[in-house]
């Protein structure tokens, strides 16, 4: 068994996004409740790295449930694997004839991942 096996998930009661991510708001913005609590209890994310839901439970904020991983790995471990590139290029294509919501549908993502794929922060 892991280590991050021995405790359970920490859910976030607050308030979450669209993606069931916790969420709180530091000087009028959104921030990941996830990496906030990472961040008191462990330290900081260190540079490049996005924090990976290890029990795959979007709502965890328990830090021994992240790790610290590089953006590529993130997607590779997490829903973005659903994609390929022959999809990415169909949904570029798609992109000013259907809407964001629509072409999210079609391929079983959600809307903001369509919206980073298109503005180029996602798949390049």
């Amino acid at each position: 068994m892991k280590n991050w096996e021995k405790s359970n998930c920490w859910i976030w009661p607050f308030s979450k996004n669209k993606d069931g991510y916790g969420q709180i708001t530091k000087n009028k913005k959104y921030n990941s409740a996830h990496k906030w609590v990472y961040e008191q209890l462990i330290g900081n994310v260190p540079h490049g790295c996005e924090l990976d839901h290890l029990c795959k439970n979007t709502a965890c904020v328990n830090p021994f449930h992240l790790e610290p991983v590089s953006h590529a790995e993130n997607c590779r471990r997490g829903n973005n694997h659903k994609l390929k590139a022959e999809d990415v290029v169909k949904i570029k294509k798609l992109a000013g004839k259907e809407s964001q919501k629509k072409i999210a549908e079609k391929f079983g993502v959600s809307r903001a991942l369509i919206g980073l794929i298109l503005q180029g922060k996602r798949w390049n």
